[in-house]
């Protein structure tokens, strides 16, 4: 408002004062004046009430903290509240302010509130966009607590506000035990899982959340220490005895991570297969063990990270078992007795050879077949420990011949040749 207009609001107000003192007439005059300004207010808001709720985001996008629209409707609705409470001060002669204060905001402070609603409504749907926006929303609530209480401070919208921070504090206490639900529930469904074993998307989905979730550290902290430690784990508390050591943020953190690895060995069994379910835990884990070195070791520590290093190797173990099979017929060592070398075989003696090569044909490329579609390659490191592990198993035992047994496409030489490029 001008200050040209705001003299000529005060000169009216003055008058319509003297006015009703002078013919003793109450005009009521203060109601048209909320009426109005009221009117104007709405109007002025309007767009900003309808940016700043969650519809605004489009479908797939990701929150980014601090980027709600409702942090600048919050900020927005304070300078307008102070500016309400100097502009009545000026124009109206009124002792008592606040029930013309409550008239005029009264539209604006219901659209505040009722955006504040929604996004609380949509993050208890577990809605986790609008879980973290729900985040950034009570910070500016609790932040701006003070300011808004000064101005509101007599009218009936004040208890409003206090029931919207209350609601959004409750729904941020709430997400923390059924986040880890969710995880624990995952394992629970079927889920299709890709054929080569690699990281699945659940993995991924789980870590991204866990790490946005921890930009909110202090507050996630608050709202952990309000709940209680392993209170949010609704089958067991098995985190207690850890909070000492990691804190209780790295103690809810531990909790996801062991309640998302008991996922995947769950979803793991729906393959059928051992060799491949290995790979797909192998891959998972391997995943997992290198964002909490990333990103969660301030949280974890350093000592808990090595129980997931080991599940790992154990998994890796579990893969080079699924070679066994040849690897047991590479180890067979026939000896020549009393010392005398052929140079003639007989047709069954000849039969007896060439049996134990289509044998070992037949069982290597058995287990090339069933890791055909197996992916390993996305850690070099991984497939690095593989490859050698598996060629100091296997090829030391075929270097000892000079030439090939055999010219089938089948034979032990090509299918060798396949394993070391397999992984």
């Amino acid at each position: 408002v001008s200050a040209a207009a705001l003299d000529s609001l005060a000169e009216l107000g003055t008058y319509m004062e003297s006015a009703e003192k002078e013919f003793n007439h109450k005009t009521d005059y203060t109601k048209i004046y909320s009426e109005v300004r009221s009117a104007y207010l709405k109007k002025a808001f309007t767009m900003l009430a309808q940016s700043a709720g969650p519809g605004d985001m489009k479908a797939g996008t990701v929150y980014q903290k601090g980027s709600s629209s409702f942090i600048g409707f919050t900020e927005g609705l304070i300078r307008m509240l102070k500016a309400e409470r100097k502009i009545l001060a000026r124009v109206i002669l009124h002792s008592d302010l606040d029930p013309i204060l409550d008239d005029t905001v009264s539209p604006v402070m219901d659209m505040y509130a009722a955006t504040g609603d929604t996004i609380v409504r949509n993050a208890q749907r577990n809605s986790q966009n609008s879980v973290f926006m729900l985040f950034d929303i009570l910070d500016t609530l609790e932040s701006s607590s003070a300011a808004l209480n000064k101005c509101l401070q007599g009218t009936s919208k004040l208890a409003r506000v206090a029931e919207l921070q209350k609601a959004a504090r409750a729904s941020v206490i709430t997400f923390f035990p059924e986040f880890l639900e969710g995880v624990r529930n995952a394992g629970l469904r079927p889920t299709p899982l890709s054929e080569d074993g690699t990281v699945h998307e659940f993995t991924t989905e789980t870590l991204n959340s866990l790490k946005r979730l921890l930009e909110y550290d202090e507050r996630v902290e608050q709202m952990l220490t309000t709940l209680g430690i392993g209170n949010w784990n609704l089958q067991t508390k098995t985190r207690t005895k850890n909070a000492a050591e990691t804190g209780i943020v790295g103690s809810y953190v531990l909790d996801v991570i062991d309640t998302l690895m008991a996922s995947l060995e769950s979803l793991s069994r729906s393959y059928g297969k051992p060799t491949l379910a290995a790979i797909f835990l192998m891959n998972n884990y391997r995943y997992i063990v290198q964002s909490i070195d990333q990103s969660f070791r301030k949280w974890v520590g350093d000592t808990a990270p090595q129980k997931y290093h080991q599940l790992v190797k154990k998994q890796q173990d579990l893969y080079q078992d699924s070679w066994k099979p040849v690897i047991g017929i590479l180890m067979d060592v026939t000896y020549i007795k009393g010392g005398e070398v052929k140079k003639s075989l007989s047709s069954s003696e000849k039969a007896q050879i060439k049996e134990k090569f289509r044998v070992r044909a037949a069982l290597l490329w058995r287990s090339v077949a069933g890791n055909a579609n197996a992916s390993i390659h996305w850690l070099l490191e991984l497939q690095r420990g593989i490859r050698h592990d598996l060629s100091q198993s296997a090829w030391i035992q075929y270097s000892g011949y000079r030439s090939p047994p055999g010219s089938h496409p089948t034979d032990w030489t090509g299918a060798h040749s396949h394993v070391l490029t397999l992984c």
